[in-house]
């Protein structure tokens, strides 16, 4: 889903996006058999100003729950039953377009993206707890 509104800057382009995923694979760890589902459901939201000069910037932000599970066929400690997930992005990229000509553009393009995933605690089929925790980073290219 997109919309556009026209100010004296230029063109901004609105964006909305949903995501869902199914993940279902079979998993064989040290003469194990089992089996690892996952789902996952994200909402995102992008905003990109394209100014009359070629120069535009463009954000992007995206929330995603995940849940996982996998199950085996005997009873090891390794194996998680139940695992739920959230991760929250944010991403910004700037550029400016060099026309050419009418065949030939030159783009320049600077990017920078952060994103957090809170894994939380989980338990194995023994009922162990883990704490996966927090982890974030950042990507500059």
């Amino acid at each position: 889903m997109t919309a556009t509104t026209t100010n004296e800057l230029g063109k901004i382009v609105y964006g909305a996006t949903v995501q869902y995923n199914i993940v279902d694979s079979d998993i064989s760890p040290f003469n194990v058999q089992g089996t690892f589902s996952a789902k996952r459901f994200g909402i995102g939201g992008t905003a990109t100003p394209n100014m009359e000069d070629g120069t535009y910037i463009d954000g992007q932000i995206q929330f995603n729950s995940i849940s996982a599970n996998s199950e085996a066929s005997n009873n090891i400690d390794s194996m998680i039953d139940g695992h739920d997930s959230i991760a929250f992005l944010l991403s910004a990229e700037v550029g400016r377009r060099y026309f050419i000509n009418d065949e030939c553009t030159l783009l320049y393009i600077g990017q920078l993206g952060w994103g957090s995933v809170e894994f939380g605690t989980a338990k194995t089929l023994r009922g162990r707890a883990i704490d996966f925790g927090v982890d974030s980073g950042v990507t500059l290219r």
